[in-house]
């Protein structure tokens, strides 16, 4: 990764005394989520990552990431149904089958051990990022808090990359029920791994 090449480089005495540029947790926010998901299946400085409510894209796709992984999810119509998935508008089949895949590829990640998964209810997209606070997204204002969204990613990132990179672990990780209303943990949750299971015979047949 040209950045963090770029980084250790320019780095002075200090911050190398502080920073482990050999093992590096990297997260993102939708397509960044996708990028930092690739990133971990080739650099071997990145040993743990988290996609804020990204899709899985290019290698991390099709089951090449083995690193510690966390999803943090908003979508609120989680697996598309099977009517999406045959549906004979290329559009609407197409985009259901790429949702499946990322989906069902979440589910197994985010149940390997050391990794983490939760979803955010009644959250949008842009929730995960510092964009939220413009503007032009003041009318989700009304459903949702920014600053309760922002509180629940940022907790949740501290625990899961303390734990992962500093080797401190965070009872936030372990902590059932979650102490925020709004998370849902994906862990060995029976709706997630029975939909991925559904969804999976879905592709498979027509009926």
């Amino acid at each position: 990764m040209t950045a963090l090449d770029r980084f250790e480089a320019c780095a002075n005495a200090d911050w190398h005394a502080r920073v482990h540029f050999d093992r590096v947790g990297f997260f993102g926010f939708s397509f960044g989520g996708a990028t930092a998901a690739e990133a971990g299946t080739f650099d071997p400085r990145v040993v743990a990552v988290a996609n804020l409510d990204g899709s899985l894209m290019g290698h991390a796709a099709f089951g090449a990431l083995e690193k510690p992984y966390m999803a943090i999810l908003t979508r609120d119509d989680l697996f598309p149904s099977p009517r999406q998935l045959w549906s004979s508008h290329p559009y609407t089949r197409n985009l259901a089958t790429l949702i499946e895949r990322d989906l069902r590829e979440e589910v197994r990640l985010v149940n390997r051990p050391g990794s983490f998964g939760i979803r955010i209810r009644n959250a949008y997209h842009e929730n995960l990022s510092d964009q939220f606070f413009s503007r032009r997204f003041f009318k989700t204002w009304l459903i949702t808090n920014p600053y309760r969204v922002k509180s629940i990613r940022d907790a949740y990132l501290l625990a899961f990359f303390d734990t992962r990179l500093r080797g401190i672990p965070s009872p936030l990780l372990t902590q059932y029920p979650p102490p925020f209303h709004e998370v849902e943990i994906l862990n060995a949750d029976p709706y997630w791994l029975r939909e991925a299971a559904k969804s999976i015979q879905a592709t498979s047949s027509p009926n």
